[in-house]
């Protein structure tokens, strides 16, 4: 084979393989698990059955989908069980991979640590400034509407695997009805 026909092969194969080796929603997930079986009960125990490097290929992007699932319940599910300046607060958190001494809008680590339990409440002060620092609207802070919001944006996100952008304020020439996550 010449390197020009390996290159046709390869890319042949990444186009084919491609929603198999990033999966991204349930059917494909489900298609790749019978891949796999299939793959299975074709492939020698050879180490150098091409097929077993398939296989792993798979293997590898099973997983990953997997565990996005499984963080995208949990982020769901801890969310919906939140008010809305607390999820609000918690995801800013998260995104940013900040601890309570990384909020010094909020005050001590005391003081971050009573919010995150339900002990005190995110005052005006706070949603100022962490409004600021994190350039997004204040009414993330007290609307469930932007909870459910933010978390479909997350949801989708995550689902697309691009998940690591930062919430920002929207583009001054947007209309207000698209101010969204720009």
């Amino acid at each position: 084979m010449t390197a020009v026909a390996f290159i046709d092969a390869c890319h042949n194969f990444a186009q084919a393989a491609a929603p198999y080796l990033h999966i991204n929603d349930q059917q494909h997930y489900e298609e790749a698990l019978e891949l796999i079986e299939t793959f299975l009960q074709e492939a020698k125990d050879a180490h150098d059955d091409p097929l077993n490097g398939v296989i792993e290929l798979l293997s590898r992007a099973i997983e990953v989908y997997e565990s996005k699932v499984a963080e995208l319940n949990a982020f769901e599910l801890s969310s919906m069980n939140q008010t809305s300046d607390l999820a609000t607060l918690r995801l800013l958190m998260e995104q940013h991979g900040l601890g309570v001494a990384d909020l010094p809008e909020i005050g001590s680590k005391s003081m971050v640590s009573r919010v995150l339990s339900g002990e005190r409440s995110l005052n005006k002060n706070h949603i100022r400034a962490l409004s600021n620092r994190f350039q997004i609207s204040p009414s993330l802070f007290f609307n469930r509407f932007w909870v459910l919001l933010i978390t479909t944006f997350f949801e989708k996100a995550l689902k697309e695997s691009v998940c690591g952008n930062s919430l920002r304020q929207p583009h001054r020439n947007q209309p207000h009805h698209l101010n969204h996550f720009h």
